[in-house]
């Protein structure tokens, strides 16, 4: 797990102010190497809004274990050799809670703008 904070701050603003919606993408989050995409070096501030909690479908491969997640970070460094991390409860649902917690992970962003899809583990 990372130190600090993702790269766009807490999902609420304060704990007043914390919806149900903010404990599940904190409890489901990925973070991917967003800085590396065209648009981040074209617009950052564009790529930010698309990136920002978007939702994306993970899946591992060799397993077939799956979870939805909404991308909360943008990392880690490239210097780092990793391509993706998530949160622990996003790790335990892959089946990577155990050994060195890495494996290839899918990753597929989702169409959602009515908000349709719930965060968490898929099943079947």
């Amino acid at each position: 797990m990372a130190q600090n904070r993702g790269a766009w701050g807490y999902f609420a603003g304060s704990r007043d102010l914390l919806k149900e919606e903010d404990i599940l993408k904190e409890r489901y989050y990925v973070a991917v190497q967003t800085f590396l995409t065209e648009k981040w070096r074209t617009n950052t501030s564009e790529a930010v809004k698309w990136f920002k909690h978007r939702k994306v479908i993970v899946i591992n491969p060799e397993t077939g274990q799956s979870v939805v997640a909404v991308v909360a970070d943008s990392g880690p460094a490239t210097w780092t050799g990793k391509q993706y991390g998530c949160s622990p409860e996003a790790i335990h649902y892959l089946g990577l809670a155990h050994g060195s917690r890495r494996g290839a992970v899918l990753m597929f962003f989702v169409d959602d703008p009515e908000n349709k899809v719930p965060l968490g583990p898929l099943s079947g």
